[in-house]
């Protein structure tokens, strides 16, 4: 009989020791899952209510539901703010690829003057020829947008004198008017570099703004999780703050019962035992909520504002309801592979291989292209007539005005045409071909990649739906042992108030219903992350 009670101490203090243990491991809450949207019905936690502890003085308490968390992490965060610059920077990308097709107005004005020695019989009268010109010209061109052709338009005036004896024009006026276009026929009719510059331009302007639109949800993701974690720890906090003053209840209650004469010491032993496994917990759980409190801050407060350690978020929202809900895994799966923003970002990138593909090809074409160049041109100034004698005299002088030389350029008097068609043919092998085998092999590999990253968004949907289905199982069995922990709890403290249980015995149940208490709450709060993975991973990585 003595070694049979001497085993049942025994297991008693073991239980207590194994009491302990519980309450430290059930603290964590789904630390490890992710999540990206709230569930909107909430259900109470349903547990006795113990005070947290107060908090430290300095600290500002910031009242916070999921929503607004969000909210203030979209524009405090760093991350979110350096990546809306690289937007900009897409965006100014494509703002100088158009410039490639802008007119191009250019202007020159230039003045010569030189003297030289006599050369000419006409020259007789003068040991020294003095000659001053003044040109100004004006050039207007353009890439267009379309097949590839360009154009100019030359205009040029120009006055020029000379101390030389029998110039016709002296001071001489001159004006000339050229428009000159090239039209390619082969390569550079449907593409060229400017055209497919632009596009990538375009392109990657969609994909930088799929990457932000990705930072956002992955931002929103965490936040929700953190936020999560958060109310489980301070769920988590509550249910050991219950069990705290349960405990406490139940060592002095064994104290009263020990000092009537009712009651064995080893009892009172057992209950300190069981106070102190559980202020383990208590400062286990207050650690978990610093904890959750730094990783919430990091995401949705900006750093530079002065109170950003002094700021305790007190949430407002509860663990969200548990309602299991059936999932078509092949619609999620389809939604998946048509939304999942890295998908449609690989799938422009390959777009854009494509198009360098096109160019490469284009490359390895001749060069054909035709040109047209229409000119006209006018002569004033100062006309001279001079003597047929030797040396010749000047007989008369008529002017010939600005206006006049200006009309002949530009109505056409003294007109010019030239049409040709200028072609390129490489002989051998060239670098464009090699180019082009090199684009070739690369947007091949891109579309392998892209097959295979199908495949891996279509695990990661299939897993998270049946992170799903697992989590709600969860949540049925942990309510149903939540509930039959209760029942056996009171039970026992009945049996023991009518002398027929031990404080052992009650210590015991405590400890069964605690562990339930928290299974409950992390089988709960790992539903709803998983629920919010789900939601992710049909949008982002």
């Amino acid at each position: 009989m003595k070694h049979t009670m001497g085993n049942h101490t025994r297991g008693r203090r073991a239980a207590v020791i194994a009491f302990g243990v519980v309450l430290a491991m059930g603290a964590p809450l789904g630390a490890q899952q992710t999540g990206a949207q709230q569930a909107a019905a909430t259900r109470p936690v349903g547990l006795p209510q113990s005070p947290a502890p107060a908090p430290a003085a300095g600290t500002k308490v910031l009242q916070l539901s999921m929503a607004e968390a969000v909210a203030m992490s979209m524009e405090a965060n760093l991350g979110l703010k350096s990546q809306r610059l690289n937007v900009d920077v897409a965006a100014q990308n494509i703002v100088g690829a158009h410039a490639s097709f802008l007119p191009q107005l250019r202007g020159s004005v230039s003045r010569q003057v030189t003297d030289r020695p006599a050369s000419s019989f006409t020259d007789v009268s003068a040991a020294t020829i003095s000659s001053n010109n003044l040109a100004v010209g004006a050039t207007l061109n353009q890439q267009l947008p379309w097949y590839g052709g360009s154009y100019s338009v030359n205009f040029n005036n120009g006055r020029s004198a000379t101390s030389s004896v029998g110039a016709t024009f002296n001071p001489t006026l001159s004006s000339s008017f050229t428009v000159n276009y090239s039209q390619p026929l082969l390569q550079g009719f449907k593409l060229d570099s400017a055209r497919v510059g632009l596009e990538t331009s375009e392109r990657q302007r969609e994909i930088a703004d799929l990457d932000l639109q990705a930072q956002m949800i992955t931002l929103q993701a965490q936040v929700r999780d953190a936020y999560l974690n958060l109310v489980g720890a301070v769920e988590t906090r509550k249910v050991v703050g219950q069990n705290m003053d349960s405990a406490q209840r139940q060592l002095d209650r064994s104290k009263q019962q020990v000092g009537v004469g009712t009651l064995a010491q080893i009892d009172v032993i057992q209950a300190e035992a069981n106070v102190a496994s559980t202020q383990v917990s208590v400062i286990s759980s207050d650690a978990q909520i610093a904890a959750a409190q730094d990783v919430l801050r990091s995401l949705i407060l900006d750093p530079a504002r002065p109170d950003y350690w002094d700021i305790e978020f007190q949430t407002t929202d509860t663990i969200p309801e548990a309602t299991p809900r059936a999932i078509d895994v092949n619609a999620v799966t389809a939604n998946a592979l048509a939304s999942r923003l890295d998908l449609l970002s690989a799938r422009k990138n390959l777009a854009i291989t494509g198009l360098n593909v096109k160019l490469d090809h284009d490359l390895t074409k001749p060069t054909v292209n035709a040109i047209a160049q229409y000119s006209a041109s006018g002569t004033g100034g100062v006309l001279n007539t001079y003597s047929q004698t030797f040396p010749p005299t000047l007989l008369s002088q008529s002017a010939k005005s600005l206006g006049s030389t200006l009309g002949e350029a530009f109505s056409g008097a003294y007109p010019s045409w030239t049409v040709g068609l200028n072609v390129t043919y490489p002989i051998g092998t060239t670098s464009a071909r090699s180019n082009l085998a090199r684009a070739q092999i690369q947007e091949h590999q891109q579309q392998i990649n892209l097959k295979d990253l199908e495949r891996q968004v279509s695990a990661a949907v299939r897993q998270a739906v049946r992170d799903v289905e697992t989590t709600a199982q969860r949540v049925v069995a942990a309510a149903a042992s939540l509930t039959a922990n209760e029942k056996q709890y009171e039970a026992e403290k009945r049996k023991e108030e009518v002398g027929l249980s031990t404080t052992f015995d009650v210590l015991q149940k405590q400890a069964l219903l605690a562990s339930a208490r928290l299974t409950d709450i992390q089988a709960r709060i790992q539903y709803s992350q998983a629920l919010l993975n789900l939601d992710r991973v049909q949008k982002i990585r």
